[in-house]
């Protein structure tokens, strides 16, 4: 199977113009654009439609530097503690749980980055790491989540690294004390 753009990619047609977000892909030939020799094509929401489009892949572009969160999508804030209930990064498809480093990747690459920037996915994934390594038995619960999102945040330094929106001291170093104390706990 080829590997399709996941959800909430934002995407701009070609041709077209338009642009919108994946919701999904169909099989359903009667929606096909006239494109009949592909078994399957992208449906996609575009904000202030209510019908979506539909659309081939090689009809579309990613927007690499989108910075428009799907208005679909909104955070909330857990009223008592005041923090957010689920992250953006989260809200759009990444996970740990049931997912190969495969698919996240390509969520971070195709969605993450381009939706949120650089600067947020590696915030965010600091954070996660960062938080669970606040007490040991939260830590120790989440060994397998604390490897994975290290290596994901790894990747996304070393690709995205050079990018202006992580040239920040303050960021930099947040990251290195969370290598470190994850280094630290893993070497207990």
């Amino acid at each position: 199977m080829e590997n399709r753009l996941p959800e909430y990619t934002p995407v701009r047609h070609k041709k077209a113009g338009y642009k919108g977000w994946i919701h999904s892909t169909t099989k359903m030939s009667e929606l096909f654009t006239g494109q009949k020799k592909y078994d399957w094509q992208y449906t996609i929401t575009v904000e202030g439609l209510e019908e979506k489009k539909v659309a081939p892949g090689e009809d579309l572009e990613v927007i690499m530097d989108s910075r428009e969160f799907p208005p679909f999508l909104r955070e909330t804030k857990n009223l008592e503690s005041g923090y957010i209930e689920e992250t953006a990064l989260h809200m759009l498809g990444y996970r740990i749980t049931d997912m190969s480093w495969d698919q996240r990747w390509n969520i971070l690459i195709n969605v993450g980055i381009p939706i949120l920037g650089p600067l947020k996915v590696v915030s965010t994934i600091t954070n996660l790491i960062y938080t669970r390594l606040s007490n040991v038995e939260m830590a120790e619960r989440n060994q397998h989540a604390l490897l994975e999102w290290r290596r994901d945040l790894d990747m996304v330094l070393d690709r995205f690294g050079d990018d202006s929106e992580l040239d920040n001291p303050e960021l930099l170093e947040y990251v290195n004390n969370t290598k470190n104390k994850m280094a630290t706990f893993l070497s207990l």
